[in-house]
């Protein structure tokens, strides 16, 4: 939801007119807006979609202070976070819920259709439920942090591979991110980058649908860093 590319879009005059540097910073959106503006909306969706790290967080935190937050207890509260998210959309698509935070947060292309935020949580709670702290943390952490940071790098074309540079660039902070839970087993760091990066870089579309990056990035990263440390050499 608040990180996916969107497609450039050139416009073409009769003439040779060439915009000077006002008319080029006085860009406008299909919705009228201006191009500070879908910057500043921009930048609100990277924020808020980083503050998913602070559930990976919280868990940490009450782990070190001993405040019984279980890794049950966890995937409790997870799963009631996503459901929570399910039943909100639901009500915004079928019964309507005009709220300005939907304006601001979600993009045109998901006003009629389940938005990228309900992915995000659905995602993050299938690792919490099916991995250990050590392969779902570092997993949702590349979805909360990677993310951002790779739509930061990227040139905003919409392609079926992003290019190299958003590539390297995911697959190294995601590395980092993992190093920290999998150190001892350095293969399982590669793993769950390389997975990582797969869901962030290529587009998977099944007919008119396009799998959305929110629900793939934990999950890919997670399945690869289970199967090293399960198969992988000893």
């Amino acid at each position: 939801m608040f990180d996916h590319d969107q497609q450039t879009r050139t416009n073409h005059t009769g003439d040779n007119h060439v915009p000077n540097v006002t008319d080029a910073l006085k860009v406008t959106t299909s919705d009228g807006r201006d191009r500070d503006e879908t910057m500043a909306d921009e930048l609100k969706r990277r924020l808020v979609h980083s503050s998913g790290a602070g559930l990976v967080a919280l868990y940490l935190l009450a782990t070190y202070l001993d405040l019984g937050l279980t890794w049950e207890r966890f995937g409790v509260l997870m799963t009631v976070l996503a459901v929570g998210t399910i039943a909100l959309e639901f009500v915004r698509l079928n019964v309507g819920l005009d709220l300005w935070i939907y304006e601001k947060l979600t993009r045109d292309y998901e006003q009629d259709q389940f938005a990228g935020y309900g992915y995000y949580m659905v995602s993050m709670t299938i690792v919490v439920l099916l991995f250990q702290p050590d392969i779902a943390l570092p997993a949702m952490l590349m979805l909360a942090i990677g993310d951002p940071i790779s739509g930061a790098v990227s040139d905003n074309t919409l392609r079926r591979v992003k290019s190299t540079k958003v590539l390297v660039t995911m697959f190294v902070v995601s590395a980092i991110i993992a190093a920290p839970f999998l150190y001892e087993v350095p293969p399982a760091v590669l793993a769950a980058a390389l997975g990582a990066t797969i869901a962030d870089g290529v587009k998977v579309q099944i007919g008119d649908f396009i799998v959305d990056d929110n629900l793939t990035i934990p999950i890919y990263a997670g399945v690869l860093a289970w199967v090293v440390l399960e198969f992988g050499p000893v």
